[in-house]
């Protein structure tokens, strides 16, 4: 893609980028880019986020929570330039090393430490942001019944039927899908927040040593919504590209339980229905990924994702109906 006239229109004269790499958006359909730009130039360095004609709505989602984040005090990166021209927006460079690429290189004191500065990041983000200000695209934005719903259903797909090659209308995913229904409704009546939806260890960028809230800023927030407030410690402890020991997730829960001023049984409850409905979804689509969207990096991720599914059914007393249909429609997994 070519960059000069969006480069000219930010600089105010012509500028030639002395490389441009391309590097991965993960599951997304957005392209990214960074600008290594000539000495002379401050920045020296960009981040080019370019969305197709389908997804323009993501462009003004980021610009709208970009902003509030940053008004709440929240480290995310500058925006330098919208050019809708071209479906672009030019972003500061927070630099290459994100919060997943740190963990296996460090000892597992130093794992606590970043962890508990992300857990502290979140429960303040989470404070600044309830209740989402209504100028804020996030508060428009529900996970009800229908949504949860719809996530499962997805599981459903490729997880099952795809994976399985089993019919919908089979005896088994007839039963798993009243399960779901009442499961689904039993998630849409946990206590809300402010949720930026995808909060893991890729969409946090390390700035800097030694660990520390400071030292972390957060990107791919466009999708932010409202939703179960435990929604955010899930992505991040139960993370699909870090697996984490379960001493140190249940003392985070407690850890963000006490930062938030909720009851740790309570939440440790919330943390364990999320987890389901969530690694699911994550299990599910990353089958989907795979065989729609030619992706089949994340099939790696599947195993880990369904072991913290069926943690979290061990760790809940009840749901029996729902532990009942996930056995006999996923036997390989649940039975």
């Amino acid at each position: 893609m070519d960059f000069h006239h969006a480069l000219e229109t930010l600089f105010g004269h012509p500028c030639v980028p002395l490389a441009v790499d391309p590097f991965k958006s993960d599951a997304s359909d957005r392209q990214y880019y960074r600008l290594t730009l000539p000495p002379q130039m401050d920045p020296r360095s960009l981040i080019a986020m370019v969305t197709t004609d389908d997804d323009a709505g993501v462009n003004r989602s980021f610009v709208n929570v970009q902003h509030h984040f940053a008004a709440a005090g929240l480290r995310v990166p500058q925006i330098y330039l919208e050019h809708p021209r071209d479906g672009l927006i030019l972003l500061e460079d927070l630099g290459r090393q994100s919060l997943a690429e740190v963990v296996p290189a460090v000892d597992g004191d130093t794992v606590r430490d970043w962890y508990g500065a992300a857990v502290d990041l979140l429960a303040g983000m989470h404070d600044r942001l309830w209740p989402v200000p209504e100028e804020c695209v996030a508060a428009t934005r529900l996970a009800d019944t229908s949504f949860l719903r719809h996530e499962l259903a997805h599981y459903q797909e490729w997880g099952l039927e795809e994976r399985l090659d089993r019919p919908p209308d089979s005896a088994p995913l007839l039963r798993l899908a009243k399960a779901f229904d009442r499961f689904a409704v039993q998630l849409a009546s946990l206590p809300l927040g402010f949720a930026h939806r995808d909060y893991q260890s890729r969409n946090l960028m390390i700035l800097g040593e030694p660990p520390g809230v400071e030292q972390l800023a957060i990107i791919d927030f466009q999708d932010s919504f409202v939703a179960p407030r435990v929604y955010d410690l899930v992505a991040l402890l139960n993370d699909s590209y870090v697996e984490l020991p379960q001493s140190l997730i249940e003392e985070m829960i407690a850890r963000y339980a006490t930062l938030r001023g909720i009851d740790r049984g309570i939440l440790t409850e919330e943390f364990h229905q999320l987890t389901i409905q969530r690694k699911l979804k994550d299990a599910g689509r990353f089958i989907f990924l795979d065989r729609v969207k030619g992706k089949p990096g994340f099939l790696k991720f599947v195993d880990g994702t369904l072991q913290r599914v069926r943690t979290s059914l061990s760790a809940l007393g009840d749901h029996q109906e729902l532990k009942t249909a996930l056995a006999q429609a996923d036997p390989e997994w649940f039975g």
